[in-house]
């Protein structure tokens, strides 16, 4: 007897996490099945994007993808990084539904055509949500396919389209863990993400924060920025700032040669900058890959950014 899993509609936002769902069904064997979501612990019709997972068959997996934008993907990855990771993509273009490979942090290749190790079925788009079930093979021997018998890192994604193509993410998550989606549990390898999840999965930690006034709480702060090392090779910044706030200058903190990352309410002014005297520095632009901005967000006079 097969069970159907319904996900429901997504409604507001609230940040990432994963957890195992047992079937409670005794007229046959009991199905694991797990999920990841964000924002943490949200329910189900509250989520800006959700992913479902379980088994079907010997060699097969389902997932059922939800997001709030054009587009929603799961991608599987060794490090919880986007370069190198194996992705899956519900798009409102059913043409750019399918299994895509980033291997850098830019914007992923198309697998095309797409292998028949992966049949996309249930495309839906209602103008906000967009939303499929994908059914992946576990090991199919392709290039560029994880093998999903092993445990991997989930990095969940939501964006809009540019044009006929995927357009950058809106919003970015990566498990706190990685994950077995065969079988629904928490793997091996566990380590913490550099957030301020309120997940009890794990505990956060928090390398340093600059910020005024000093010793401010951080919902009270006029600036706040929280620095964390992720992985060998990366620093993960957030920063939130008050608006309306002028530029605080003291001798020997002056602002030539100074290299700038800056989250502004107008999200395309959102990136790297360099000030080579005391002008308004100048912006790097195209952002190059080194600099990923996500979760951008201007609310009650705040702007903040990761």
């Amino acid at each position: 007897m097969k069970h159907r899993v319904k996900v429901p509609k997504l409604g507001k936002t609230s940040k990432p996490s994963s957890r195992v769902i047992r079937s409670s069904i005794k007229s046959a064997p009991a199905m694991q099945q797990g999920s990841f979501r964000f924002p943490d612990n949200c329910p189900d019709a509250d989520c800006q994007f959700l992913v479902t997972y379980q088994a079907s068959g010997n060699n097969s997996v389902v997932f059922e993808l939800r997001g709030r934008g054009n587009w929603a993907g799961v991608g599987f990855s060794d490090d919880n990084q986007m370069a190198d990771t194996d992705i899956l993509i519900c798009a409102s273009n059913t043409s750019l539904s399918g299994h895509y490979y980033a291997t850098s942090r830019t914007t992923p290749d198309r697998t095309d055509p797409t292998p028949s190790a992966v049949e996309i079925t249930n495309q839906t788009f209602n103008g906000s949500v967009v939303s499929c079930r994908i059914t992946r093979e576990l090991d199919p021997g392709i290039a560029n396919f994880r093998n999903l018998r092993q445990d991997w890192f989930l990095l969940g994604a939501i964006g809009d389209l540019t044009g006929a193509t995927i357009g950058i993410h809106s919003a970015r998550r990566a498990s706190s863990s990685r994950i077995n989606v065969l079988t629904g549990e928490v793997g091996s390898g566990a380590t913490v993400m550099p957030t301020s999840s309120s997940s009890t999965e794990a505990p956060t930690r928090q390398q340093g924060s600059f910020r005024f006034p000093d010793n401010c709480p951080d919902a009270d702060c006029d600036f706040l920025v929280t620095y964390q090392a992720s992985g060998a090779n990366s620093l993960l910044l957030k920063c939130s700032s008050r608006e309306g706030l002028n530029g605080v200058e003291a001798p020997g903190q002056l602002l030539p040669d100074t290299d700038i990352l800056i989250c502004a309410s107008d999200t395309s002014l959102s990136g790297h900058y360099y000030a080579t005297g005391r002008s308004t520095p100048a912006r790097t632009d195209p952002t190059p890959p080194a600099v990923e901005i996500a979760d951008q967000s201007f609310n009650g006079g705040v702007v903040s950014c990761r």
